[in-house]
């Protein structure tokens, strides 16, 4: 979450690139650490 709102803010300072390359690899770690974890717990 941290670094999505990392990732705005950089992109609204105008390093849009960088920053929304930070919030779209939060997000996608978010959604793999999140199945992992559901994945460990249906195991």
């Amino acid at each position: 979450m941290l670094g999505v709102i990392a990732g705005i803010v950089g992109a609204l300072l105008g390093d849009k690139p960088l920053g929304w390359h930070a919030a779209a690899a939060s997000v996608v770690a978010a959604v793999i650490s999140m199945v992992i974890f559901s994945g460990l717990i249906n195991n």
